[in-house]
């Protein structure tokens, strides 16, 4: 899939539901800006608006078009949204995923033992 990603300009998912696309994950790994139906709620942290790709209100041609026309007219911003969009994907990796999780159970363990201390006093 590497090379269909790589072939393409931008990736475009105008879809009105998909709770968690894994096409735009990958799109992004693969430096590419993405336009994002506004229906897509589960990427919109990682999409960012004119940082990493666009939104655009789902089912709205004019507004999807004009999306397509900003990315693809400036092939510079394109890239470097490309580039910011490998950078934002960093930050959701499976180790870093794992760090989180282990630094907010640290969390939880710390404010129970506080809790249990304080209950003794």
């Amino acid at each position: 899939m590497h090379s269909v990603y790589t072939a393409a300009d931008v990736f475009v998912l105008p879809s009105e539901y998909d709770p968690c696309p894994a096409v735009v994950c990958e799109a992004m790994l693969c430096a590419k800006p993405v336009l994002l139906s506004d229906q897509i709620r589960g990427r919109f942290d990682q999409v960012i608006h004119g940082k990493t790709g666009f939104h655009f209100p789902c089912g709205n041609v004019e507004a999807l078009a004009e999306a397509l026309r900003e990315a693809l007219t400036d092939q510079d911003r394109l890239r470097e949204m490309g580039e910011a969009a490998v950078r934002r994907m960093e930050l959701f990796s499976p180790a870093t995923n794992v760090a989180a999780l282990l630094d907010g159970l640290e969390r939880i363990e710390k404010r129970q033992a506080a809790q249990v201390r304080t209950a003794k006093q």
